[in-house]
């Protein structure tokens, strides 16, 4: 797997690992900072990632590798249960880094998914899709909010540019709770709306695949034990559920209790196999 983040200038120069997550100074100290008020360890890329340079990386073997890429840890959601938020419009410089990703290809590389931060509010989105797919990777998956796929216009451009596959980080299973985790209004009903228009898209050929995830909280657990969330979903959508670690103080009262989890998972897993 090789890790591509928002980048200083400098770093080309000096041939700083490029698998690192790197922000900004200014990024980085702010990043931190919200980290460290919320009692949520900061990434650390020095203990997480093996550095490689750019010469290392292009001798790396990449057949049924993966190119993650973080162009920005940026989102225009705040979700309350999230390690990376950080008001940094900080965001990777394409232009810098197009040469070097390119020839990645020419070692097997043929998979991308490219996340954040959200990706979706990118300037240079489409063009960053463009180039990986001029270059012959055959998977480009997005992991987003999906707000941007509410606009036909906006997920004609992206569909056009070669992205593959929609992974949609569904918040909440009702408007309230919505607004309750991230300060957004209708974002349930706005996610949806996007989600409707992905799925229309996957049924007419333009997109392989859609994926809906779901962060299971104390907020969001009561909406999900009904199931009725099952019924709204358009038909060929994967849904996948997933947790947050429970290892800090203020994250322990975001997790569901196993028993609460329990009671509620139950029920949706008897409806799906019916």
């Amino acid at each position: 797997m090789v890790n591509v983040a928002s980048t200083d200038p400098d770093q080309h120069q000096q041939e700083r690992p490029l698998s690192y997550r790197i922000v900004k100074k200014t990024g980085r100290l702010d990043l931190n900072r919200r980290h460290l008020e919320r009692d949520i360890s900061p990434p650390s890329p020095e203990h997480d990632y093996d550095g490689a340079t750019f010469n290392e990386m292009l001798c790396l073997p990449c057949w049924g590798g993966l190119l993650i890429l973080d162009p920005t840890y940026y989102c225009d959601l705040h979700c309350s249960f999230c390690s990376l938020s950080t008001d940094s419009k900080t965001r990777l410089d394409w232009s810098r880094l197009r040469r070097p990703l390119s020839l990645l290809t020419l070692n097997g590389l043929r998979q991308t998914v490219i996340t954040g931060g959200e990706p979706g509010i990118l300037p240079d989105g489409e063009r960053i899709i463009t180039d990986l797919r001029s270059w012959g990777i055959s998977s480009v998956i997005m992991m987003t909010n999906g707000l941007w796929a509410q606009k036909r216009e906006r997920l004609k451009r992206f569909l056009a540019a070669g992205v593959t596959s929609v992974n949609i980080s569904l918040k909440a299973w009702d408007d309230a709770t919505g607004l309750a985790i991230t300060g957004s209004e209708s974002l349930y009903t706005k996610q949806m709306a996007a989600i409707d228009n992905l799925a229309s898209s996957h049924g007419d050929g333009d997109l392989e695949s859609i994926h809906v995830t779901h962060v299971i909280t104390c907020d969001t657990i009561q909406g999900f034990k009904t199931g009725d969330w099952l019924e709204r979903l358009p038909l060929g959508v994967t849904v996948r559920l997933c947790m947050i670690e429970s290892n800090q103080n203020l994250r322990r009262a975001i997790v569901p209790q196993a028993g609460t989890l329990q009671q509620s998972l139950l029920p949706i897993l008897e409806r799906c196999t019916k």
